[in-house]
């Protein structure tokens, strides 16, 4: 298979695996069907209200309040550019931002979607470096097609975006046991 098939198929099955986790997005809103989004946007949003970086909350990895507090962030700047909101008092309390700004789910959950996508792309990665070329096509469609997986890249939940960093620091891992350090030359 030559190297511009190989990308090219790449992009579409990239392209197919964003378009299936946008597409439901905004599945059940202005309601939640997972017990776990209002957990992780309520302490995001008591994030901006406060002032308060510290999560005060450990169920989750930090890091991921810390993301979704960012992405909840440029909701807020782009609802004050846009006059939806004048200040971060206006942003609608934890408990009912899911009925009044279910605008701001889209953008939580547009996260996790993004990283529905880097979990495809890092399976070709390991595919493609494991077992060949076709191997990782293989690996990449059968993810981004994959219904469950699917399903678990619309939610404002932890399960995709660490599933994503787990292939990528087996990546790293297996970049710098062969090559003593990080290489991008031979993607």
């Amino acid at each position: 298979m030559s190297r511009w098939l190989e990308r090219l198929l790449l992009i579409l099955i990239l392209l197919a695996a964003l378009a299936v986790r946008l597409y439901g997005l905004g599945f059940y809103l202005p309601l939640t069907n997972n017990p776990d989004e209002p957990n992780i946007v309520d302490h995001a949003v008591a994030t901006i209200k406060t002032g308060d970086w510290n999560p005060h909350w450990f169920i989750y990895p930090s890091g991921y309040h810390y993301l979704q507090t960012g992405v909840l962030t440029a909701h807020l700047l782009w609802g004050i550019a846009r006059g939806t909101y004048a200040s971060a008092a206006d942003l609608p309390d934890s408990t009912a931002i899911i009925t009044t700004a279910p605008e701001a789910y889209l953008w939580a959950r547009g996260t996790t979607a993004l990283f529905g996508v880097l979990t495809v792309f890092l399976v070709w990665l390991l595919g493609r470096r494991l077992f060949g070329p076709p191997a990782g096509l293989a690996g990449a469609v059968l993810l981004a097609l994959s219904p469950l997986h699917v399903e678990h890249s619309r939610y404002v939940t932890t399960d995709v975006p660490m599933a994503a960093l787990a292939l990528l620091s087996i990546w790293l891992a297996l970049e710098v046991l062969e090559h003593g350090a990080v290489s991008y030359t031979h993607l």
